[in-house]
């Protein structure tokens, strides 16, 4: 058969779709990554990212380049991804007032790492010591004002000094490490 598509050669039309974008190499494609993504980032009304930033050898994999440093905005369903929840779950949280994603013009949710951060609490109090929404928003106050007293404490370089100022920045810490990572 002459049109059949199974018998076409390397250099005909039907076996080359798509060639355009496999010749391009890597960095090229990073470039057309990074103009794409900056112009979307200036469109909803956030800051163009940083570039040429690399990552270091240990954060790096063996032969990957990364030119854009990721500042971690998230739409809510990489957000909801990353922390393993559903979409519907980070909306509860938000609507009893857990979490507060900033909001494009759009009113497109971003999540930070920070929102990322205390989602993965949120989660950590829930399933690990089975607390109801009431009592996580408890501990989350309790955490935010050891966090508040923590930097009190290391703001003070006399008190650090003393061998009872660095017993109380330990504890603080490793109080901070229980509640945070379970």
């Amino acid at each position: 058969m002459t049109g059949d598509r199974s018998t076409a050669s390397p250099g005909s039309s039907g076996g080359r779709r798509g060639s355009a974008l496999g010749q391009t190499n890597s960095e090229e494609r990073l470039a057309l990554f990074e103009s794409l993504f900056s112009h979307v980032a200036v469109a909803a009304g956030l800051p163009a990212p940083e570039r040429g930033r690399t990552r270091t050898a240990s954060t790096q994999a063996p032969g990957v380049r990364d030119s854009v440093e990721v500042t971690g905005l998230y739409i809510i369903s990489v957000a909801a991804r990353l922390t393993e929840m559903h979409p519907q779950t980070l909306r509860k949280y938000e609507r009893v007032g857990l979490i507060r994603p900033s909001r494009t013009r759009g009113s497109l949710r971003l999540y930070s790492e920070e929102d990322l951060a205390r989602l993965r609490l949120i989660r950590n109090l829930t399933d690990s010591f089975g607390l109801n929404l009431a009592g996580v928003r408890l501990v989350m106050e309790l955490v935010s004002h050891l966090h508040h007293v923590l930097e009190q404490v290391e703001s003070s370089a006399d008190f650090l000094q003393t061998s009872g100022g660095r017993a109380v920045k330990a504890e603080l810490d490793g109080l901070l490490e229980a509640l945070e990572t379970g």
